[in-house]
Order: C-alpha cells, then sequence, then structure tokens
C-alpha cells in the first residue's frame, strides 16, 4: 500500500524526480573512492527516505521502520 502511495498520483508528481537515462552519475560519486565502487552505474536513488505511517493494526508488522 505504502509503495503504491508513494509511485503513483499526487506525491510521486509533487515529491519524486527521476534522472534522465543519459543523465551522468554525480561527479561527488564519480570521484569518490568511498562512493564509486557501488554506485558507478548509477541513475538514481531513494536511500535515507523515511515515510511516516499510521498503518491499522492488522498492517503494522508490514509497516515497521526498517533500515
Amino acid at each position: 500500500k505504502i509503495l503504491t502511495t508513494v509511485s503513483s498520483g499526487p506525491f510521486s508528481n509533487k515529491h519524486v524526480w527521476l534522472p534522465g537515462v543519459n543523465d551522468p552519475t554525480p561527479e561527488y560519486i564519480c570521484l569518490s573512492s568511498r562512493f564509486y565502487p557501488f554506485f558507478c552505474n548509477a541513475i538514481g536513488a531513494t536511500d535515507g527516505t523515511h515515510i511516516n505511517c499510521n498503518p491499522s493494526a492488522e498492517d503494522w508488522h508490514a509497516a515497521r521502520n526498517r533500515k
């Protein structure tokens, strides 16, 4: 339910920006020995995103905070 809400409709149109297919990997990733080995061909990421939700008691287990 959460993925559908975040990836469609008004929320996605307002808050989600997807890079273009031909957009290069940002310099701060390419020039970093810390990031480059893992993200050398990355076109985007959602890391660090935290979405608050208030699930029903029966759906709580699927929406617990995870890393």
